[in-house]
């Protein structure tokens, strides 16, 4: 039955009809989900695969974000990180989450997510920044937690 009770000394509001369970004001068994459908020019779902679009998943206060992208072009990402597309509110960390990621063959970026949502790809190489070729391989995975 819906309603309040406790758990170990803390309060907790359990709606069943939903499959909600929170727990101090976090919500603990609900899962939210969203796609990033919009990416900036230049970039695209890795093989044109809508299953490669930035995938984010919300539970409780603890975010994710998975994806593999493509430069559709030639592009440069140096220590000026290049804006790749925007996550929704209600996803977006309360700090700058940066995060090594490991591209085609041996060089590595890093993806950087913005308070504001804005997503860049930045310092690509392996000891140096290097010219980028299109349709190079982008896969990311990042989590925060939201405050």
């Amino acid at each position: 039955e819906d309603g309040n009770t406790h758990i170990y000394g803390v309060a907790a509001k359990v709606i069943t009809r939903d499959a909600d369970f929170n727990v101090d004001g976090i919500q603990l068994g609900h899962t939210e989900k969203a796609t990033v459908t919009s990416l900036s020019s230049g970039w695209a779902n890795y093989n044109n695969n809508t299953s490669n679009a930035p995938q984010l998943r919300r539970y409780g206060k603890v975010v994710s974000l998975t994806g593999t992208l493509t430069n559709t072009a030639s592009v440069t990402v140096n220590t000026s990180h290049v804006k790749v597309f925007t996550i929704p509110s209600g996803y977006r960390p309360s700090q700058d989450v940066l995060v090594l990621c490991q591209g085609s063959g041996a060089n590595e970026f890093v993806l950087q997510v913005k308070t504001n949502g804005d997503v860049y790809f930045g310092r690509y190489g392996t000891s140096s920044f290097t010219s980028i070729a299109a349709n190079q391989w982008f896969p990311f995975h990042a989590c925060w937690v939201m405050d």
